[in-house]
């Protein structure tokens, strides 16, 4: 008698979490077939993919923005390094000049050209206003950043209502309520949503004309096929090495079988 108690206690604990268990799917059961319950999922799922749909124009239009700022980095990045680059070269020259068999002719010459070519970098570069857009791009990718953050936090918001075991140990109609709260300030922010992204897209208009956002879109486009296609060969490899462990496990399994 004494040996069969720890068996009777485990059995017994396991049939008192199992019926805790029970009654959690029944209490959630009975949530999920709440008329509050589903309009509130209906109505969140709704939220969600306007959301979404406003989330996937925003980043592709942020993806663009980062190609034609690196677009401006490069450039801005070689006329500087070009610049530092000649200026010390020009600077080593005529200080070495007395220790080398250069003519001074040729080292005055070498000089003004250096001089002038960098002085026509500068001024491309002041005519084409590298700079100011590159900081014009840049703030407008910070501004799609944080409006693409602002989106992603309501999604969060709405996530939390999606679980059923929130809804739980309150009455509905009380839970309900709050939940038609929380749809109204929702439903008050759209104005403000549909105005800053109307703003964003009058922006990026200005600074994307249509070749380049079709040169870009493009661009995108490939980066993701060649995203897919890493993807999927990632996956097969995963699959067989998968399959060899599945098959080496088996082969382990019957020698082992066999052996008994």
């Amino acid at each position: 008698m004494v040996e069969s108690q720890p068996s009777m206690s485990i059995d017994y604990i396991e049939d008192e979490q199992k019926s805790v268990q029970d009654r959690m799917n029944n209490i959630l059961n009975e949530i999920r077939q709440k008329d509050e319950f589903i309009n509130c999922r209906l109505q969140i799922d709704a939220y969600n993919d306007h959301n979404n749909m406003i989330k996937n124009v925003i980043q592709e239009r942020r993806k663009a923005l980062d190609i034609r700022y690196d677009q401006f980095n490069i450039k801005i990045n070689y006329i500087q390094i070009s610049i530092i680059v000649l200026s010390t070269f020009s600077g080593f020259i005529q200080a070495t000049s007395k220790f080398t068999s250069i003519p001074e002719n040729y080292i005055l010459f070498m000089g003004v050209l250096i001089s002038t070519y960098i002085s026509l970098l500068l001024s491309i570069a002041k005519y084409k206003k590298y700079d100011e857009r590159k900081e014009r791009i840049h703030n407008l990718r910070e501004q799609f950043s944080d409006f693409l953050i602002k989106l992603q936090t309501r999604n969060d918001l709405l996530d939390t209502w999606k679980a059923d075991n929130l809804w739980a140990g309150r009455k509905i109609d009380e839970k309900y309520k709050l939940w038609n709260d929380l749809s109204n300030k929702l439903d008050s922010d759209y104005d403000s949503i549909i105005e800053r992204k109307q703003q964003l897209f009058c922006e990026y208009e200005k600074i994307m004309d249509s070749t380049n956002q079709t040169i870009y879109n493009l661009i995108l486009k490939q980066r993701e096929l060649k995203t897919m296609k890493k993807m999927i060969k990632l996956k097969n490899i995963t699959n067989k090495l998968n399959w060899q462990d599945n098959k080496t496990n088996m082969e382990q399994k019957e020698f082992e079988m066999n052996n008994i």
